[in-house]
């Protein structure tokens, strides 16, 4: 649902661009406060909240409050009860990531609803890509607005349930038509962080409060509009006024303003019918104007600067639309190029000019618009220079200026004018019914020219519409126009209103007091007593004012006396009127249950007032009836007349009856015509002696009144009018009364609701603009034709006539049945339009004249568009000029509606005046288009290959079996004979057809080709099935005397022409260099000849079979670099002969052996790696471009199909319309003037158009940049194709898990053309479980490639081999082709002079200039054919090709869906054919890899040891790139030396693709992966030496990689080895490499080095000793060999590894640690410290002993 939208988190849904890094910001909303919100409580409500107790005394009925929504997120301020102005000032912090994918933020004001859903009053967009600028440089800034005044829109302001229809305009669901409100908001973005939870709503500090006080000064405005006529006015049933309202000022309904200088509604009128279609409203020397007052913002610097931009565009606009106009008109080159040259110059001076300084107050937001407008500006200016000195091309300079103006309208915009719009309001009995809305900065006035508003002071015409809702603007019922207006508008200060004019040129603004006179009727006569409302009153009654109770207000005065404004009536109005029709309604009345035939019938005007009977209504004098009275069946009626309401005065009428409908009428219409006498002239005076009187009829006084009296008329009415001058322009007319005024009860309550201090309207007098002359002119509308009409008939035609509508006038043309292109050829005078004021003023802005076209239907006329035109005013005898013929968009609401091609012309017809031209000629009764303005004809001749139909639907119900064509052109119609049967053969049996037309010399005023099939079915019936329009028809025009001619000329000028023009000449009808006329005719016989002869820079003999002489080889481009890669310009190699490629006998074995055709795909795709053998060996690349039909114009040299549409127009389903195509080509070509011999037809000698079996072989190579189709972002694609009822699907052969699929596949179909000419070539996913999606799919016609000219069939290869690789593939030699080409050319057989010379059309070709003498290669073919096929390439033949053809889902046919390389053979099966080529994908060779890694020497020592020596524990990895299934050596202990011993074999198993030289890897994504896919690699074996660490992990010394097709050559000793010899060194010094898979065995040293920072030079870290050895799968079977040193240990056999006894690990073998670390190291130290601890052992039991034997010694003394 709509209103769940806004709820939607958008940014978790939006898919982000790769490679795009978020980042936190804070959008801050600061809410400021509203003004003048509308109502959004009835009174109904307003009585629920009393009895609650909810309700106050002048409570304003709103409850607003603010929600700020942005990408899924929303916030929203407190409730604020009963205020129209709340004031809430608060911040809303939103945390957004940035870049966002969401462009609008949303500012919806809510109404607080008690007892439902809340309602939205209005809501508002800020565009965030106008409020910032994606710049990288300094002027890019991120979003930021205000404090500034946001105006809403919405449904009207009056709460209502009958707008309750129009409450999504509230919502933003399209044009808002009233204005609800303005908001005061303020947005900031911070980046770097989210707000805090408790920031997400604030209060707004007091000093932001005070500092956005400075944006809120007022100024005094001043609105004036001038209401100069107003037409087109659809039936009205009640007086109609006009409403200006700018914000709430001028809301008639509103509570908040009121306009204090004159009220803001026209005086209530009941519109006049104008006797033909519409009604207008009778102004005439005195014009309403409304004077608005209203207060805002000073926006003048942001207005002004807008309306410069705005004007530097239209400027632009209007200059491209002279250079395009010249370009289509074919002008000259010199003077579209000086248009051109005019444009860049005026572009430059405007934007060299300056952009209004920054005001003292200014926004952020401001000064960044300003300097990016300045810098944007500058920009543009300084690239308009330089393409003004070196355009060269006018299509790309023009394309440049759009890029121009787009960029400028991306800075003309101004998101903060706070003025509202000016919007006008049609009022029809008191409701709206129309409006319009004006911008304010384009009524906005500027004492500068250049910074004033496009429409300010000017007179313009404005279409009024009804509201509505965005998905509604292609409802009908908005289509039907409300109303023209023509107004003059002016906006400005009110200082600037004192000082400038304000009012039109010739008009002058005067302030009338106004009272109506009332009368009643009472028998015997008029009378003023028992009135129920005032003598004198307002017009509405309510309100007492007699004449003398009018005080003129301070600084006014009276001008003159009361007098009466007569009533303008319906004869005065007939007065200018030739032609008038009178309508009368007939009214039936039934009561509830009853039926119409019991119904009581009257007769009544539009209005519903009562009228007499049709039979009784007389012609007036002067005037003689036309017809009789017929039922006007030309509206929105049933098929007898009729529409039917509930009750007129509440329900409006409808055309469908239903069972509760009590009223229905029916228009009856009759013409009459002026019959001119003497008695018109009395019954003129008659009639404006009545008019004097000024009085106004009705039954009562609340019924609508009109001028003529009827006998039913009880009341009436007359206006009387003082004019009142100013003495003191500020003094504000408002009366003051010599009495007391007494108000009804109504207006009472009126005025008691106003404000304080308010004045009502009815207080204020109204303001008129006078004119004192009037001039009288002519409409001339020159109605020439039609084109791209609207289809509203099921036959998908129209019968379209035009409706010109100017002033009170209009006229039709006559019907044109059963076309979308129309000729009218008519033109259409309207006489006596009266229009007011002076000539002068006319001529700068005229009324403009509106063309409206309908489709006739017998009930109900279709409305198919309208479009408005100025006319061309010519108001003096020296300004006639001839006009000229223009086309003009018909728009038919927002939709195209085609053109027509029209001029207009306003004569000033004053009877002193004497320049209206003479009428034009007169054929059956109408006008034609005058000579001197109809486009110059010529006699044309037109034909037509009338080829045949395709793919005819059903009709009707019904197959179509026996079709045929109509062709239309310039009024002529040409038929074909139907086909006998369709199914059979499509094809037409006389396919060649031609009419004479006369038909415009200039392209511009060429008319459509219109296209018909018709059906021939039983009982003669012959329904039209479809049409199609050809709307240009330049592609098909000729001039063959000239063309061939010119060609001529040029030849002869220049020597031998240029390359570019070698391949524009078309003979017999079709695209070809050489081909001729297929006619006998010998004035135009020697002339082709001679232009074919000179064209190619050969002089042959004059006598049949003489010989010729080539010019210089080197003028001839050479046949090889037409077909460069769609490169255009040659290159110096292409001008010499090219050498072929030489072998001897082994040479070419070994091309056997390399070259496939898959070598010769990779070259021609232009990949040198993988087509580097092919192109080493000097082939010929194919070539590889886009679709086929692109490069040689769809084929459609013989034929082209045009879709036959069927139905009515409708946009949505313009792919179900189409029923069939029509397939046949069209030349157009201009016949002599004076009669003599015509040139020989175009296309008499078609092909046979009979059935051919053919076998048709589609080669499918690859797809890429297929749309994804799996959850997984793959697909599992697989193709499949389909040709008439055969169908193949190959699902087998899907690739899993991928995007670019390689395939490699061949089908081979048989088909009958033209029954199965359609070949659809499609891409699958595959699926499991489901159904497989459709990805893609591309059509080609086979049909247009075996017909064509270029010989789409089967392409041509540069060289003609017999034998080799690349044996010729086509059924026919080049020989039989070239016979055969020349036959279908229409030219004589070639003339061979031997096997190297040939003569074609005169040319003579020599095998010399294509190919070296003496050297021919061993597979080339007879020099006879060589030479034929370089003639063929030579006149571009579809060469060899491979087709990149786009792939379309039927379900999103506008989005590619990816890309498929293939191209298609088709053969005849009536010739021996050529068996397929084999284009199967390269299968891989299973290989095996082995690698003996026997030592290393000089690796880094990375560990200390526990003798402190440096040391390492080395040893190797290896694996080849992509497998990384690594294998690894043991460890070679304790190297102490930088050497490690292995003596181990690694062995990988991998494909290898020797064409390619690349590894082919199949693997799973995953353990449920069902299939393998497929990766290649580069042959890259990846060495590694490591420390070997126990504790932590192991330390990376170095590495090696080996690309084993380009592997450094090894050293055989270690000492030699260095850094240099790597590929890539350092020093840049070249290597000699090998390849392993030439020399299978490689033995040798090679470096490691460590590159940890890629800034530091490489380190060498130590050598290796391997032998790779490469060995196919049967090699590997029968040499065995074991991995590391395990058995099968042979080839060679390996022997553990000599490494010295110190080669251990310490943590597994303990005591060789001891022995070999420790005592090897420190055995002295051992030793040393044993006798250290035996001496201090000695010691210390000596020194323990010491003193027991002192002590015994001592003893043993003693004793």
């Amino acid at each position: 649902k709509l209103d769940n939208v806004d709820d939607i988190d958008m940014e978790s849904n939006v898919l982000q661009p790769a490679g795009v890094q978020l980042q936190p910001c804070t959008y801050t909303i600061r809410v400021y406060k509203a003004e003048d919100l509308p109502e959004m409580d009835s009174d109904a409500f307003d009585g629920i909240k009393r009895t609650l107790g909810m309700h106050h005394e002048h409570a304003d009925k709103v409850d607003p409050y603010v929600i700020v929504s942005f990408a899924g997120k929303k916030l929203k301020t407190p409730v604020i009860y009963n205020n129209y102005s709340p004031v809430w000032n608060q911040e809303l912090n939103m945390g957004v990531q940035i870049p966002t994918m969401c462009e609008q933020l949303m500012l919806k004001v809510m109404d607080k609803d008690h007892l439902n859903r809340d309602d939205v009053v209005a809501t508002s967009f800020l565009h965030l890509t106008r409020l910032s600028s994606e710049d990288t440089d300094d002027e890019g800034f991120l979003p930021t607005f205000g404090p500034a005044f946001v105006s809403f829109y919405g449904s009207p302001r009056e709460f209502s349930s009958m707008n309750m229809d129009l409450t999504g305009l509230d919502k933003g669901y399209g044009e808002g038509c009233s204005f609800r409100g303005r908001l005061l908001v303020q947005l900031t973005v911070t980046t770097g962080r989210y707000p805090n939870p408790d920031e997400f709503i604030k209060a707004i500090d007091h000093d932001d409060i005070y500092a956005c006080q400075q944006f809120l000064r007022r100024r005094k405005y001043r609105t004036f509009v001038g209401f100069l006529e107003g037409c087109m006015i659809n039936p009205a049933d009640g007086p109609i006024e006009f409403e200006v309202t700018m914000g709430d000022y001028g809301n008639k309904y509103s509570v908040h303003h009121a306009s204090m200088a004159s009220p803001s509604t026209t005086q209530p009128q009941n519109a006049v019918y104008d006797g033909q279609s519409y009604y207008y409203m009778p102004w005439r020397d005195v014009k309403p104007c409304i004077m608005l007052i209203s207060h805002w913002e000073d926006n003048t610097f942001r207005i002004e600067s807008l309306n410069f931009l705005l004007k530097i565009i239209d400027t632009l606009e209007e200059n491209i639309k002279t250079v395009n106009l010249l370009i289509r008109s074919e002008a000259p080159i010199e003077d579209s190029a000086r248009g051109l040259m005019y444009l860049l110059d005026t572009l430059i001076d405007d934007l060299n000019k300056e952009l209004l300084e920054l005001p003292p107050v200014y926004t952020n937001l401001d000064e960044k618009m300003f300097r990016l407008r300045n810098d944007d500006m500058r920009t543009i200016s300084d690239e308009a220079k330089e393409l003004r000195e070196n355009a060269v091309d006018l299509e790309s300079a023009m394309e440049e200026i759009e890029n121009f103006k787009r960029r400028l309208h991306t800075i003309a915009v101004e998101p903060q004018n706070s003025i509202p719009d000016l919007i006008i309001w049609m009022l029809v009995g008191g409701r709206r019914e129309a409006y319009i809305r004006i911008p304010s900065n384009e009524i906005m006035f500027s004492p500068e020219e250049d910074f004033i508003g496009k429409s300010c002071g000017k007179t313009a015409t404005y279409l009024l519409k009804k509201p509505c809702l965005k998905e509604r603007e292609f409802h009908k019922s908005n289509w039907v126009l409300p109303a023209k207006l023509q107004l003059f508008i002016w906006m400005g200060l009110d200082d600037a209103a004192r000082s400038s004019s304000h009012r039109p040129y010739d008009g002058e603004i005067s302030v009338f007091a106004e009272t109506y006179e009332n009368q009643i009727f009472v028998p015997p006569g008029w009378t003023t007593k028992m009135m129920t409302r005032p003598k004198w009153s307002d017009v509405t009654g309510k309100l007492k004012l007699p004449k003398y109770c009018f005080e003129t207000p301070t600084g006014w005065l009276w001008d003159d006396d009361w007098f009466i404004k007569p009533q303008v009536t319906y004869s005065e109005m007939q007065s200018a009127l030739m032609t008038f029709q009178d309508d009368v309604y007939e009214t039936v009345t039934r009561l509830p249950g009853g039926n119409w035939a019991t119904g009581e019938v009257t007769w009544t005007t539009v209005l519903g007032e009562n009228h007499e009977e049709k039979d009784a209504v007389t012609c007036p004098p002067g005037w003689e009836w036309v017809d009789d009275w017929q039922v006007d069946l030309s509206r929105a009626v049933d098929e007898i007349g009729f529409e039917y309401c509930l009750d007129q005065s509440v329900t409006g009428y409808v055309p469908v009856e239903k069972t509760y409908h009590l009223h229905r009428r029916r228009r009856w219409v009759r013409n009459r015509k002026r019959n001119p006498d003497l008695k018109q002239r009395a019954f003129q005076e008659k009639i404006r002696e009545e008019a004097k009187e000024g009085w106004e009829y009705a039954r009562l006084w609340g019924s609508k009144f009109h001028p003529k009296q009827r006998k039913i008329d009880l009341v009436r009415r007359r206006l009387w009018l003082r004019k009142m001058v100013t003495t003191n322009p500020d003094a504000e007319p408002i009366f003051t009364f010599t009495e007391d005024i007494h108000l009804s009860q109504d207006a009472l309550d009126q005025a008691g609701s106003q404000k304080a201090g308010h004045i009502p309207d009815f207080y204020s007098p109204r303001m008129y603009i006078t004119y004192r002359e009037s001039h009288v002119y002519q409409l001339r509308a020159y109605l020439y034709q039609g084109r791209d009409l609207i289809s509203e008939d099921a036959s998908g035609l129209s019968d379209p006539y035009a409706k010109i509508v100017y002033g009170n006038q209009s006229k039709a043309t006559k019907i044109i049945p059963e076309t979308l292109c129309p000729t009218w050829d008519q033109t259409i005078i309207l006489d006596g339009i009266q229009i007011w004021g002076c000539p002068e003023e006319v001529s700068k802005h005229p009324p403009s004249v509106v063309v409206e076209l309908f489709d006739y239907d017998p009930v109900g006329h279709d409305f198919l568009g309208r479009a408005v035109v100025a006319p061309m005013v010519v108001i003096f005898a020296e300004d006639a000029m001839t006009c000229r013929l223009n086309w003009f968009p018909i728009q038919r609401g927002p939709q195209v509606g085609g053109e027509i091609l029209a001029a207009f012309e306003l004569y000033l017809n004053d009877p002193d005046t004497h320049i209206v031209p003479s009428l034009p000629p007169v054929i059956d009764d109408v006008y034609k288009v005058a000579h001197a303005i109809a486009p110059e004809m010529q006699h044309t001749r037109i034909e037509i290959l009338t080829w045949g139909v395709r793919n005819m639907k059903k009709f009707q119900l019904s197959a179509i079996n026996n079709p045929s064509i109509e062709i239309e052109c310039g009024g002529v119609v040409k038929s074909t004979n139907k086909i006998k049967n369709a199914k059979k053969n499509p094809n037409f049996d006389d396919s060649s057809l031609f009419f004479d037309v006369y038909l415009p010399i200039e392209e511009l005023y060429m008319p459509p080709l219109n296209i018909r099939l018709l059906d021939h079915r039983t009982f003669g019936l012959k329904p039209l099935v479809g049409t199609h329009t050809i709307r240009s028809l330049k592609e098909y025009r000729r001039d063959p005397v000239a063309q061939y001619q010119a060609i001529r000329n040029k030849m002869l000028i220049e020597g031998f022409g240029s390359q570019d023009s070698e391949y524009e000449i078309e003979r017999g009808g079709r695209a070809s260099p050489l081909g001729g006329f297929s006619s006998n005719a010998s004035t135009y016989k020697s002339l082709l000849d001679s232009a074919s002869r000179t064209f190619r820079g050969v002089t042959t003999d004059t006598a049949g079979g003489g010989t010729g002489t080539n010019t210089h080889s080197s003028t001839r481009k050479s046949v090889y670099s037409w077909f460069s890669h769609g490169s255009e310009n040659e290159s110096e190699e292409s001008d010499s002969a090219w050498e072929p490629p030489f072998f001897g006998d082994e040479e070419e074995d070994q091309l056997v052996d390399d070259l496939d055709w898959w070598s010769k795909y990779y070259a021609s795709i232009g990949d040198d790696m993988l087509g580097r053998v092919y192109n080493e060996k000097g082939y010929e690349p194919m070539e590889y471009f886009e679709e086929l039909e692109l490069r040689f114009s769809n084929f459609r040299d013989l034929a082209e199909s045009y879709p036959i549409w069927h139905g009515k127009h409708d946009d949505l389903q313009e792919l179900d319309r189409a029923v069939g195509y029509f397939k046949g080509t069209f030349r157009i070509y201009p016949l002599p003037a004076d009669g003599s011999e015509p040139p020989p037809r175009m296309l008499q000698n078609a092909p046979s158009n009979e059935t051919i079996e053919l076998k048709v072989r589609i080669y499918v190579i690859k797809a890429k940049d297929l749309q994804p189709q799996d959850p997984n972002g793959f697909s599992d694609p697989y193709p499949a194709v389909k040709l008439g009822k055969t169908k193949i699907r190959d699902r087998d052969n899907y690739k899993p898990k991928c995007l670019e699929p390689m395939f490699g596949l061949v089908y081979e179909l048989d088909c009958t053309i033209p029954l199965e000419s359609e070949l659809k070539v499609q891409i699958f996913d595959y699926d499991y479980l489901s159904g497989d999606d459709l990805i893609g799919e591309t059509k080609i016609d086979l049909e247009n490639r075996y017909l064509s000219t270029h010989r789409g069939v089967c392409g041509l290869p540069k060289r003609y081999y017999t034998s080799g690789p690349y044996k010729w593939r086509d059924s026919q030699t080049p020989k039989e082709i070239l016979e055969d080409w020349c036959a279908t050319q229409n030219l004589s057989p070639p003339l061979w002079q031997g096997n190297c010379r040939v003569k074609v059309a005169g040319v003579l070709y020599l095998l010399s200039d294509y190919e070296v003498k003496g050297k021919v290669h061993k597979d080339w073919g007879p020099a006879d054919d060589r030479l034929a096929l370089y003639v063929l390439l030579d006149n571009k033949l579809v060469p060899e090709h491979i087709e990149q053809r786009t792939l379309y889902n039927p379900l999103r046919p506008e989005m590619a869906q990816g890309v498929i390389e293939m191209f298609v053979d088709i053969f005849p099966k009536s010739r021996e054919i050529p068996p397929p080529i084999n284009i199967t994908p390269r299968a891989p060779q299973d290989l095996e890899l082995r690698v003996i890694v026997w030592n290393c020497s000089d690796v880094v020592l990375s560990d200390l040891s526990l003798a402190g020596e440096m040391m390492s524990d080395i040893y190797v990895k290896g694996w080849l790139k992509g497998q990384d299934k690594k294998q690894r050596t043991d460890v070679h202990y304790r190297s102490l030396n930088g050497e490690g011993n292995f003596n181990w074999r690694f062995i990988f198993p991998f494909e290898y693709l020797p064409a390619e030289e690349v590894m082919v890897i199949k693997k799973r994504e995953h353990f449920f992966s069902i299939d393998k896919h497929e990766e290649k690699h580069l042959a890259v074996f990846c060495v590694q030496i490591w420390d070997n660490d126990i504790f932590q992990a192991d330390d990376f010394l170095g590495v090696l990689e080996l690309h084993l097709n380009r592997m450094p050559k090894p050293s055989k000793f270690a000492k030699t080895v260095s850094l240099d010899d790597l590929i890539d060194n350092d020093k840049g010094k070249e290597v000699q490499v090998v390849s392993l898979f030439d020399q299978k065995n490689i033995k040798g040293w090679w470096p490691c080095y460590c590159d940890y920072d890629p800034s530091i030079p490489r380190e060498l870290t130590g050598k290796i000793e391997m032998e790779l050895e490469v060995l196919t799968k049967e090699d590997a079977e029968s040499k065995p060999a074991g991995r590391a040193r395990d058995e099968p240990n042979e080839n060679p056999r390996l022997k553990p590894p000599d490494r010295p006894a110190t080669s251990f690990s310490w943590f597994t073998s303990p005591w060789k640690s001891i022995r070999y670390i420790l005592w090897a190291n420190y055995k002295w130290y051992i030793i040393g410290g044993l006798l250290l601890l035996l001496i201090i052992a000695f010691i210390l039991i000596f020194l323990y002993s010491l003193p027991g034997g002192v002590a015994e010694r001592l003893l043993g003394m003693l004793s």
